[in-house]
């Protein structure tokens, strides 16, 4: 009878294993929550992860050229003219940076011309640029103190029309400075 008995015990015991193997733990009890709190978990369960961000499009195979001329009207005469030309690609920046010190009897001053672009051509053809432009003239007399020009523009731009992109007044003295340009699309 004993190897009966125990032959019973390891037929329940194989058998009842891995039903015991499929049983999952009791759930761990839940904290209590009031309505509200309930709600706001509900809506957060509900609510879908932020759509990833797009990428921005590279912009079109082409280049940029933007045609910039500073003159500085000093009263009568001809105003003194800086030209500057930069070619960018489609929505990528450029930047041209020249500095210089000017020494004339009794003078010595820094001269400086900064411009940075960041063109786009839109759909309608026309450009959308970016403009910051920083220039300091030379200083010619040493009773007079220089006055630098220091912009930034963002401007939609008929490709070859010349344009006028500021004018702007010395608050020290009679002197104006204007800036003008083109851009043109180059194919």
């Amino acid at each position: 009878m004993s190897k009966r008995l125990l032959t019973v015990s390891l037929v329940v015991l194989c058998l009842g294993a891995p039903a015991a193997a499929r049983q999952t733990p009791p759930a761990a009890p839940k904290p209590t929550t009031t309505g509200s709190e309930a709600a706001a978990e509900t809506q957060a369960e509900k609510r879908s992860p932020p759509p990833a961000e797009q990428p921005q499009p590279e912009g079109q195979p082409v280049n940029i050229r933007l045609d910039l001329t500073i003159s500085d009207h000093h009263g009568a005469g001809e105003p003194a003219k800086r030209a500057v030309t930069i070619i960018v690609a489609d929505r990528h920046v450029g930047y041209i940076r020249t500095s210089g010190t000017n020494r004339t009897p009794g003078v010595t001053s820094s001269v400086l011309l900064n411009v940075d672009a960041r063109p786009h051509i839109l759909a309608n053809g026309k450009v959308r640029v970016g403009i910051s432009l920083q220039y300091t003239p030379a200083a010619t007399d040493p009773t007079v103190a220089v006055s630098s020009l220091n912009q930034q523009f963002t401007l939609i731009l008929d490709p070859g029309k010349p344009f006028l992109m500021s004018e702007a007044a010395d608050p020290l003295s009679n002197r104006k400075m204007t800036v003008e340009g083109r851009v043109t699309i180059m194919k």
